[in-house]
């Protein structure tokens, strides 16, 4: 009898590690996506949202994809639907961000929302794929066309080794802070 429960419990376990209903997204699209392979990232996204509409790592990942793919009216249905699950995730996030990007103030109130999540950075956002330095560098990219650089000087003080006594009204130093946007890792 103990035997028996004993192997019962040991395949249990490996059914639950190997089933994808536990973690369906192991092998995601966001793989592809850090590999920049993004015809396989799209595949793989569209794939799992058969299977897993109701998951914000694939819509997220199917909004993005269809933006790399300069399909912008499927990218924002995605991103539409990832918003309806939750508008303060990673993913919608970082999509919203490029999709707005041409629209200052909605990009600045995604980036916001990001920034006020964290009080430190963790080093990726989304998944092992997209760095938080990539969000940074699209928000405050966006952030300096707003001529927002106290909100710039702020964040990159909490981001980087910038001098803390630089005067925000002055060219030279507002040049440094783009400068310090623009050497971003990504």
């Amino acid at each position: 009898m103990e035997n028996s429960k004993t192997v019962l419990t040991f395949l249990l376990l490996i059914a639950l590690f190997s089933c994808s209903i536990i973690d369906p997204l192991s092998e995601d699209g966001w793989v592809y996506v850090k590999e920049k392979d993004f015809s396989k990232a799209h595949a793989k996204f569209l794939n799992d949202y058969k299977d897993f509409p109701d998951s914000i790592d694939i819509t997220g990942g199917l909004s993005y994809t269809f933006f790399v793919f300069d399909q912008k009216d499927s990218a924002k249905h995605y991103l539409d639907v990832s918003n309806e699950f939750d508008s303060e995730n990673n993913f919608s996030i970082f999509v919203s961000l490029m999709y707005f990007r041409d629209e200052p103030e909605s990009c600045a109130r995604e980036y916001r929302k990001f920034v006020s999540k964290y009080s430190s950075f963790p080093l990726y956002a989304i998944r092992d794929a997209v760095k938080s330095n990539s969000i940074h560098k699209l928000g405050l990219t966006n952030e300096i066309k707003r001529d927002s650089f106290g909100f710039v000087y702020t964040v990159l003080k909490r981001i980087t080794d910038i001098s803390d006594s630089l005067n925000i009204e002055s060219s030279a130093d507002q040049f440094e802070m783009i400068e310090y946007i623009n050497r971003l890792e990504e």
